[in-house]
């Protein structure tokens, strides 16, 4: 191995991180809403997603899990 491989060892769990998150928005927003429905944002669908699996959690709770500041959550 050479010099580098150790730094791109490092990125290697980010990397995953970020094409698991890519790969997963991507197939959410392929799915189509019940007939009579209007789209929601992606964002507003993970959020009803979470709250639906962990019912009384918190804005804090919803905006850490989905990585996103307190005020947008």
């Amino acid at each position: 191995m050479g010099a580098g491989c150790g730094l791109r060892a490092t990125r290697l769990p980010d990397d995953l991180v970020r094409l698991a998150w890519t790969l997963h928005r991507a197939l959410r927003q392929r799915q189509t809403p019940p007939t009579g429905q209007s789209t929601r944002p992606l964002a507003q669908v993970e959020v009803l997603r979470l709250i639906d699996s962990r019912p009384g959690i918190s804005v804090r709770e919803i905006a850490t899990a989905l990585r996103m500041q307190p005020n947008n959550a």
